[in-house]
């Protein structure tokens, strides 16, 4: 994925809606918003990640991504994440020597170079750096079911949340 789809564009990315950057930086400046990541593995395990503090900073900046505040039982995927700016394949914004997006088959934001990688080419039950992956859940680049990993901003006022467990 490139920056200007990444930028601009809701769009279908192997079959999952994706909001670009813009409208991301757009929800989250707007209001204080809430992000929440349910994750499934392929012998059903159920885990989250939710921040009490998510911004993403303007193109200008390189859509820098400013988060905190985490709750869960999936790990602080996130953490390392903090501070980064995003990385497509045609925007090396990473600190690694080579293009991260490149590397591992996704745009995120990639510091040297991830500790989770939503953005990962859906695989079925394998362990490799490329796939969709939380390196928290269970401290590899096991892949993460597609059917049952989603991600979520809501309004962080809004009472009518998942179940925090």
């Amino acid at each position: 994925m490139d920056l200007v789809k990444n930028q601009k564009n809701i769009g279908w990315v192997q079959k999952c809606v994706f909001s670009g950057n813009d409208r991301i930086r757009l929800l989250t400046k707007l209001n204080s918003y809430k992000p929440r990541v349910d994750m499934e593995d392929f012998k059903g395990v159920h885990r989250y990640a939710s921040y009490s503090i998510f911004y993403v900073g303007s193109e200008s900046s390189g859509y820098v991504l400013n988060v905190g505040g985490y709750k869960g039982t999936a790990g602080d995927g996130l953490k390392y994440h903090n501070g980064r700016k995003f990385t497509t394949k045609d925007k090396d914004n990473d600190i690694h020597k080579s293009n991260c997006a490149v590397l591992f088959k996704g745009a995120w934001w990639h510091g040297a170079c991830y500790q989770s990688h939503l953005n990962g080419i859906y695989m079925n039950n394998v362990i490799n750096p490329k796939s969709m992956n939380w390196q928290h859940f269970y401290n590899s680049h096991m892949s993460l079911k597609k059917r049952g990993s989603c991600n979520v901003i809501k309004p962080s006022d809004c009472e009518d949340w998942y179940n925090e467990g």
